[in-house]
């Protein structure tokens, strides 16, 4: 399976400079004014969960440009933990949807009654009509960044890992892209 967005080589460059890491913000941050403001607010409001997908392809150099921006995603201690897989293969495919039948299944199995009728009908899934999927994991054992709060807060890496997922939601949503969390 190909690794999407590798962006390793980045991560064993020599650490920015103290100031190029705090830049300064009367000279680097940009003013967003209130049409942008409004525009992304509707951005957030419109993201949802998709489980219908159209067969269109999706070009691969859209996919890399919206990894790209998924790691631009804050870290903690700049760890960039996340690794994108693209799966591609047809059979690997059809296990992804082999897996998640059996733990929807072992879900199902933990409601009763209504709840778990209700909860057979949810289609909780697009995978055979998505044309992309991507596996994201979350790298505990990553050599970026200097280790900072791993040892108090080891969840943080995960956390850092969901941040990136969701930048990479919203700008799929912005590019007419819809995306699903399974």
């Amino acid at each position: 399976m190909p690794l999407a967005g590798d962006y390793s080589a980045a991560m064993t460059e020599p650490a920015a400079k103290p100031e190029t890491l705090f830049p300064s913000p009367q000279r680097d941050t940009p003013e967003f004014d209130a049409q942008f403001q409004g525009r992304l607010e509707d951005l957030i409001h419109w993201r949802r969960d998709v489980r219908r997908f159209r067969a269109d392809p999706v070009e691969d150099a859209l996919i890399d440009d919206l990894i790209g921006l998924a790691t631009r995603s804050p870290s903690v201690d700049n760890s960039q933990p996340w690794r994108f897989v693209k799966v591609t293969d047809p059979g690997r495919r059809a296990d992804v949807i082999k897996n998640f039948k059996a733990c929807n299944a072992d879900a199902l199995a933990d409601y009763e009654g209504a709840q778990a009728q209700r909860y057979a009908t949810l289609k909780l899934a697009g995978l055979k009509e998505a044309t992309v999927h991507l596996a994201v994991f979350c790298e505990t054992e990553t050599a970026a960044g200097h280790g900072l709060g791993r040892k108090t807060m080891p969840e943080m890496l995960c956390y850092s890992v969901v941040g990136a997922v969701n930048t990479l939601w919203l700008a799929a949503r912005s590019r007419g892209l819809g995306m699903g969390w399974v």
